[in-house]
């Protein structure tokens, strides 16, 4: 949730994501998205999806399933993590 930023169990799971792995195997690709985006005033979303950076080091994805917004960006990230580095692009959207 954007307005409450990153909790305890937030970062317990992405340490734990990050670690999990068997040493010498790729990590996980994970995925920051900062929810309610729509619940925050505009003047607020970017000091709030700043905050997320600097706490974690990776860039978050606003999303709002209310609006819509970052519905793309998230999708995208989603594809990228998990496409095969020989898996074809998406076909076009009709």
């Amino acid at each position: 949730d954007v307005r409450r930023g990153l909790e305890a169990d937030d970062v317990q799971l992405a340490e734990f994501i990050r670690t999990c792995r068997p040493a010498g195997e790729a990590p996980l690709t994970t995925i920051l998205v900062a929810t309610k985006l729509d619940k925050l005033p505009l003047s607020k979303r970017k000091p709030a999806l700043a905050a997320f950076r600097r706490s974690t080091g990776q860039k978050p994805i606003g999303f709002s399933a209310v609006n819509g917004e970052g519905r793309d960006a998230l999708w995208g990230g989603l594809r990228r993590a998990t496409a095969s580095p020989d898996a074809p692009e998406a076909p076009p959207q009709p």
